[in-house]
C-alpha cells in the first residue's frame, strides 16, 4: 500500500522542532492494521522525550504519541474484521505470547511495546499497529467526537485503574496529588465511584479547575511542610479510609 500523502511529525533531536515528512504505506503484515489517525493527545511523557532529556527506546527520528483515535484504513488478512472501524489505541500493547500475558498480567509483559517510544506514534497522518489491542469505538454516543477519546488510551484509563486497584467504594476518601491532566480526570472518576476528593497541587489556576471539576475540597502545599498539608487535607473532612493517588 504506498500513500505519498501520508505524513509523519518527527522528533529528530531533543529540543528541536518537530519535522514534517512524507512516507510510503506499505501494506499491513497479517496481524497488523493502518489506522488513519484522527485526534492524538499530547501527554507529559511527550514532553519529557522532546525537552526533558528523557531518551526513547527507538532511535531518533520518531514520531512521538501514544494517546491515538482513528479509522482503520488498511487490514492484514488476519484481522480483516476490523477494516472500516473506529478505533482507540492503547498506549501500550503487551506481546500476548509471554509468560505473563498468558497469565492475565499482560500489563505487566516485560517485551510490551508503546506507540511513540518503540515505534511511530500518533503525531502523524497514519500509523501501523498490531490489531490484537485495539478497542472499538464505532458507537460512540452522538456528542462524543472519535478524536476526544483518543486520551482514553492513558490520561483516563490509568486514573480508573488505580480507582479499581484501590477499591475506591461510595464514602471514601481520595487525596489526588496532582490536579494536572491524569489529576482532573482522576477527581471526575473518583466522583463518579462516590467518594470524598480532596486535591492537592502547587498551582491555585490547577486547584480552582479541580473544583469546578468537583473536589470537594483544595490544597495548596507550596512551601508547606508534611504535617500541615496532612493537617489541611483532614480540615476538608475526608473520611478515615483515604486513599491516597498520586
Amino acid at each position: 500500500m504506498n500513500n505519498s500523502s501520508a505524513f509523519r511529525w518527527l522528533m529528530t533531536a531533543p529540543g528541536a522542532p518537530l519535522e514534517r515528512r512524507e512516507f510510503e504505506l506499505p501494506a499491513p503484515a497479517s496481524s497488523e492494521v493502518i489506522v488513519r489517525v484522527v485526534g492524538c493527545g499530547i501527554c507529559h511523557t511527550d514532553l519529557g522525550f522532546l525537552h526533558g532529556g528523557v531518551r526513547t527506546n527507538h532511535e531518533l527520528p520518531i514520531a512521538l504519541g501514544h494517546e491515538i483515535a482513528g479509522t482503520v484504513e488498511a487490514v492484514g488478512d488476519a484481522c480483516e474484521e476490523w477494516a472500516g472501524k473506529d478505533v482507540v489505541i492503547p498506549a501500550v500493547l503487551p506481546c500476548g505470547a509471554c509468560e505473563l500475558c498468558n497469565a492475565g498480567r499482560e500489563t505487566s509483559c516485560r517485551n510490551q511495546k508503546m506507540p511513540g517510544n518503540d515505534f511511530h506514534g500518533g503525531f502523524a497522518s497514519h500509523v501501523i499497529v498490531p490489531a490484537q489491542w485495539l478497542v472499538d469505538a464505532s458507537n460512540l454516543p452522538g456528542e462524543i467526537e472519535l478524536a476526544d477519546v483518543a486520551v482514553l488510551a492513558d490520561a483516563v484509563t490509568t486514573p480508573y485503574q488505580a480507582m479499581l486497584r484501590a477499591d475506591v467504594q461510595p464514602g471514601d476518601g481520595v487525596v489526588l496529588i496532582g490536579a494536572g491532566g491524569i489529576g482532573s480526570f482522576g477527581m471526575q472518576i473518583a466522583k463518579a465511584f462516590g467518594a470524598r476528593v480532596v486535591a492537592i497541587d502547587i498551582d491555585d489556576e490547577k486547584l480552582a479547575r479541580a473544583a469546578e471539576f468537583g473536589a470537594d475540597g483544595t490544597v495548596n502545599t507550596r512551601g508547606l511542610e508534611i504535617n500541615a498539608v496532612l493537617d489541611a487535607a483532614q480540615a476538608h473532612k475526608i473520611p478515615q479510609r483515604p486513599v491516597l493517588l498520586p
